[in-house]
């Protein structure tokens, strides 16, 4: 089964279109060179309560760490708009995946990255 019901998954969709249309001040959305077509969202649950939900999700986090097997937060959300074939070039870093991927306890949260 799915982890988020058809009406939060609707809401998250809702949520993004709001996001994309302006309706967040200060939003971190990144557009392609043409100055208006969405490429990514950054970091949506800092203005967002829809989106502070989601990374608070009890089935979503029970997932997770279950998978790391042990507690988890999110570091970092990114939404990526990009339609497949359109836009720039898009480059993955494998230090995002790195910081993605790199399970840390929520007492190790100083406000700054290992990388800093």
């Amino acid at each position: 089964g799915s982890l988020l019901s058809a009406e939060e998954i609707a809401g998250l969709a809702d949520e993004l279109d709001r996001i994309v249309a302006g309706e967040h001040p200060g939003a971190g959305l990144i557009v392609e060179t043409d100055g208006g077509t969405p490429r990514t969202v950054f970091n949506p649950q800092i203005y967002s309560d829809v989106y502070d939900r989601l990374i608070r999700h009890p089935k979503l986090l029970g997932a997770v760490e279950d998978l790391l097997g042990e507690q988890a937060y999110a570091f970092q959300l990114g939404i990526n708009c990009k339609a497949a074939f359109n836009g720039d070039v898009w480059f993955w870093h494998i230090a995002d995946i790195r910081c993605i991927a790199a399970p840390r306890s929520l007492s190790e949260q100083s406000g700054h990255s290992q990388a800093d």
